[in-house]
């Protein structure tokens, strides 16, 4: 099966004549065009080479730490951390929706959406106490 010429992604199948495709999504042929016609000898935007195994210790690192706090504070306030990463994750899918193909905008906003009507049915004006 053919694959992207810059993401590696697997191609849909031709829907019938006409040149075949060499990217999955527009924004793979725009990061290769910008490849492309970048000015000679330019690299990009510099980049110091990360150590990802060292990356994801300190990150998994931090989680559990954030995991173990948050676990120690009162249940109340937990349910507002709750709600407040429910927001966050609700705008992450809005802003998503506007980034991801067709097929999935839709199921991205709906979620957006509702997350949005969830919190605001049962968490009126943010608040999370008794």
């Amino acid at each position: 099966m053919p694959s992207c010429s810059w993401c590696g992604a697997a191609l849909p199948p031709p829907k019938g004549t006409g040149r075949p495709r060499a990217f999955c999504s527009g924004a793979c042929r725009q990061a290769a065009w910008k490849e492309r016609t970048a000015p000679e000898g330019w690299a990009g935007p510099a980049v110091d080479h990360v150590d990802e195994a060292a990356l994801r210790t300190a990150t998994l690192d931090a989680l559990e730490a954030e995991l173990v706090r948050a676990k120690a504070a009162p249940p109340v306030d937990q349910l507002g951390r709750a709600v407040q990463e429910a927001r966050v994750l609700a705008s992450t899918f809005a802003s998503l929706s506007k980034r991801v193909p067709s097929p999935l905008a839709w199921r991205a906003d709906g979620v957006a959406v509702a997350v949005r009507e969830a919190l605001s049915r049962f968490f009126e004006d943010g608040e999370t106490r008794a």
